[in-house]
C-alpha cells in the first residue's frame, strides 16, 4: 500500500499536501456528528485532506450535497482529488477559498457546518507555511468561524466543532452572542486518567438543556484503543 494514502473501509485519503495529516481529532468529529435525514447541504470548513467531508458522505450514502472549503491551494487540490476518487464524487465539491470570502458570496441556507478549526493562538509557529495555516487562528479565528456560521446556517441548522477543552468557555461565549447554544458536548480523553483534551460541541439556535458524554480513546494498560472508541469508529477504520 502507498504510505501517503490512508485507507478507510469505504474510501481512501491521499495526504501528501495538506498541512495536517489525518489524526484522531478529525476522525472523532466525523464519527460523532449525527446527520439527520433532513440535512441536504453540509459545509466542511477547513477541509484539509477532505476526510471529514468523506465521512459525512459515507454517513449519508450520499444523498446530500457536501462542500469542503480550504484556503491552502495545494491542500484544496488534494482534497478535490480525494473527492473525485470516491464513490460519492457527484455530491462532493472542494473550493479553494477562505471561509470569510465564501460567506460573503454564498446565500443558500446550510443545514450543517462542521469544522476541525485552527486553534493555536500564541504558540510557536511551524516552519511549514501549510502546517501553520492549518493549526493557527491567524487565517480563521473562533469569532469569524462562529459569526459566519450563524449567518449561513438554516433555522434548524447546526454547527459541529472539535476544539481544545480549555477553549470551551471562550468558544461558547462567542457562540451565545451569535445565538448559537450548546446542544451536545463530548469530552475527549486520551486515557481514563488523563485530563480532558478536546471538546466536540454541537451548537444549534435552540437554547435547551445540553447532553454530555465522555469518550476515552486508549486503554491505560496497553495503549490500545478502548472498546468505546472502536465502536465509535467501526464503520470507518479498516483495522482496529
Amino acid at each position: 500500500m502507498d504510505s501517503s494514502i490512508f485507507y478507510f473501509k469505504q474510501f481512501s485519503v491521499k495526504q501528501e499536501k495538506s498541512g495536517l495529516k489525518i489524526g484522531t481529532d478529525a476522525v472523532i468529529l466525523g464519527a460523532l456528528s449525527d446527520v439527520n435525514p433532513e440535512v441536504e447541504l453540509i459545509l466542511d470548513v477547513g477541509t484539509g485532506t477532505g476526510v471529514i467531508a468523506l465521512m459525512m458522505a459515507q454517513k449519508k450514502n450520499c444523498t446530500t450535497t457536501i462542500i469542503g472549503i480550504e484556503i491552502n491551494k495545494s491542500a484544496a487540490l488534494e482534497a478535490t482529488s480525494n473527492f473525485l476518487n470516491s464513490k460519492w464524487n457527484h455530491n462532493l465539491t472542494c473550493l479553494n477559498i477562505s471561509f470569510q470570502e465564501f460567506s460573503k458570496h454564498y446565500y443558500k441556507n446550510i443545514d450543517l457546518i462542521i469544522s476541525n478549526p485552527p486553534y493555536f493562538n500564541n504558540s510557536l509557529k511551524s516552519k511549514s507555511a501549510e502546517k501553520s495555516t492549518a493549526k493557527h487562528t491567524d487565517e480563521l479565528n473562533f469569532y469569524e468561524l462562529i459569526e459566519n456560521s450563524s449567518k449561513l446556517l438554516s433555522p434548524a441548522g447546526e454547527l459541529h466543532v472539535i476544539i481544545p477543552a480549555n477553549e470551551f468557555e471562550h468558544f461558547c461565549s462567542i457562540a451565545n452572542k451569535n445565538r448559537l447554544f450548546v446542544k451536545k458536548v463530548f469530552w475527549i480523553k486520551s486515557t481514563e486518567l488523563s485530563k480532558i483534551k478536546r471538546a466536540v460541541i454541537f451548537f444549534s439556535f435552540v437554547d435547551s438543556i445540553k447532553t454530555e458524554r465522555t469518550i476515552v480513546v486508549r486503554k491505560l494498560a496497553d495503549n490500545n484503543y478502548t472498546d468505546q472508541y472502536k465502536i465509535l469508529t467501526k464503520d470507518y477504520y479498516l483495522n482496529l
